[in-house]
This record gives C-alpha cells, sequence and structure tokens, in this order.
C-alpha cells in the first residue's frame, strides 16, 4: 500500500501545466496534456470529447417519460451534460459501471 502511495504521490507532484498546478501554461511551444504533462507529440492526449457528442440526447433516459415511474422528469439531459463538465471522472466511471452491469446501454 505504501508502494502504491508513493508512486500516486510522485506522479501526482510531476505534472507541469494546467488546472493540475494552477493554470500554469506550457513553454516553448509545448502542448499540455488533460493529465497535465508537457508534449510535443501527437501522443500529448487531447482534451476529452464534450459528452453530448458521445451520449446524444435520445439515447440517454430512453424511458423518461414513462407513466408509470413516479421520479419520471428527475433527471433531465441539460442537467447530465452540466454534471460531466463539472465532474468528467465521476461520470466516465458511473457510465463505465453500468455499461458492464447491464446490456451496455
Amino acid at each position: 500500500m505504501l508502494c502504491v502511495l508513493t508512486a500516486a504521490v510522485a506522479v501526482a507532484s510531476a505534472q507541469q501545466c494546467g488546472s493540475q498546478v494552477g493554470g500554469v501554461t506550457c513553454r516553448d511551444c509545448l502542448c499540455c496534456s488533460c493529465f497535465g504533462f508537457l508534449g510535443d507529440t501527437s501522443d500529448a492526449p487531447a482534451p476529452a470529447p464534450r459528452v453530448a457528442s458521445v451520449v446524444p440526447r435520445d439515447l440517454l433516459l430512453l424511458h423518461r417519460d414513462n407513466a408509470a415511474c413516479p421520479a419520471r422528469g428527475l433527471y433531465t439531459y441539460d442537467a447530465f451534460v452540466a454534471a460531466a463538465a463539472a465532474f468528467p471522472a465521476e461520470v466516465a466511471a458511473f457510465l463505465g459501471q453500468t455499461s458492464h452491469e447491464t446490456t451496455g446501454g
């Protein structure tokens, strides 16, 4: 456990740019990956696509208007998109778990 904690601290402290280190910008025409590391090649990851381009409105909450559901209207697509922007890792984990535990949808 101590080894894992040490490795996590080392990786976190190695971050060089972006929101992870107070918004530091990149130098020497390098780009900042979404993980906070500098790079000048295509393997420096680009920002993730917005969730709206991956999960269209008509595929999310397929039964949102079902009269049998007493909570219909509680969850909205716009709220989901806002939550995904604010908490991308949590939404990715939720969607991954949901896909794993269901038929993929």
